[in-house]
């Protein structure tokens, strides 16, 4: 089972049970507006002196401290604190075995509160009950004998307090560049020119479809110019992307915000918004329901519709890869500018999921 490693002093935790006397209610409100996780220090790294099989935990350059967050299951917060810089913690215990290295905390109204460096197995972290609440600090592989490297010791999992504020709490973090159009490099109204608008990607699937995307000046929505889907004759498809490679984890929230108006309407075809995510080989994962917004263009609208809708990232996603507009197979029965686009934005979570799963300590 897992192993209390070190104790914290009673004065290193706050806020405990009679402390004065008001413990429960304060706890239970900090469990809704203090972050969860590291807020200094307790950062994992190489033992100087060369111990065996030790870590040192290092405190904050600044402060020369460590303030972590501890959240229960029943809504209690408790902060733990240690003032006294840099310590040492011993990990002999678990010769050639990776392990998780966290601070728990045990709360509860009549007991004393006890918080302690605790570690697990990767076997014993995997059914602990406690394990989503822990505060993990790291990952570490202990070796038979002698020293732990610093290539052994991972912030894998490490959670720190900014990764887990509420999307309501945190700015949402913008991605997408040239959302007006009026970064231009070619003549307005130009060709299929794949960098007409600076920083997006025009493209019609066939080079012999008469369609493609230009920039134009006649009805923008925001700005001076709107990027259109200008059509010929025929059935036509084709796409407008902008590429990024952000790096993001599975359930990680993206709002999405575009203006479009419909100027003819179509007589076949769709169109829809695209958020387009890989896996860690780098292949595209299926687009769905939830990573697509649908556009009417099946009648014309007076003025522009604007839509701002929040998307989670797939599973097993492990970066956005692209925001685009894509068109399959549209038909509009006469010539010119079909559907207008503008003002195409696109912002990330800051949250407990903003983080690549592995991180370096």
């Amino acid at each position: 089972m897992a192993t209390d490693v070190t104790t914290f002093l009673s004065t290193e935790t706050a806020v405990r049970y009679r402390e004065p006397y008001a413990s429960d209610a304060l706890n239970r409100r900090a469990a809704v507006v203090t972050p969860w996780g590291v807020h200094r220090g307790f950062k994992l790294g190489v033992d100087s002196g060369v111990g065996d099989r030790t870590v040192n935990v290092e405190a904050d350059s600044v402060t020369n401290d460590h303030v972590a967050v501890y959240q229960s299951a029943t809504g209690h917060s408790l902060v733990v604190r240690r003032t006294t810089g840099d310590f040492l913690i011993d990990l002999s215990g678990y010769a050639s075995v990776t392990v998780y290295v966290t601070v728990y905390v045990s709360y509860s109204l009549g007991a004393t509160t006890s918080a302690t460096i605790r570690v697990y197995t990767e076997a014993e972290f995997a059914v602990a009950p406690e394990a989503s609440e822990a505060v993990v600090l790291g990952k570490v592989t202990v070796p038979a004998s002698g020293a732990i490297a610093a290539t052994a010791i991972w912030g894998h999992e490490r959670r720190m307090a900014w990764m887990s504020r509420t999307s309501e709490q945190v700015a949402w973090v913008p991605l997408l560049r040239n959302s007006d159009f009026g970064w231009l490099n070619e003549t307005v109204g130009g060709d299929n020119n794949q960098f007409g608008a600076l920083f997006w990607e025009k493209r019609k699937t066939s080079l012999f479809d008469t369609f493609a995307w230009i920039v134009s000046s006649t009805d923008p929505s925001v700005g001076t110019y709107h990027i259109a889907a200008d059509y010929g004759s025929g059935t036509s498809s084709g796409y407008l992307r902008q590429y990024l490679g952000v790096p993001v984890t599975p359930g990680q929230r993206l709002r999405v915000r575009f203006s479009k108006r419909v100027v003819l309407a179509a007589v076949t075809g769709t169109c829809q918004l695209e958020i387009q995510c890989t896996d860690d080989t780098g292949t595209d994962i299926a687009l769905t329901a939830a990573t697509t917004i649908s556009i009417d263009i099946s009648a014309t609208d007076s003025a522009y519709e604007t839509f701002d809708e929040i998307r989670e990232i797939p599973a097993n996603a492990t970066h956005l890869a692209s925001v685009g507009v894509s068109v399959t197979g549209v038909s509009f029965g006469a010539a010119g500018e079909a559907i207008r686009l503008d003002d195409i934005q696109a912002w990330l979570e800051a949250s407990a999921l903003s983080t690549p799963e592995y991180r370096r300590a």
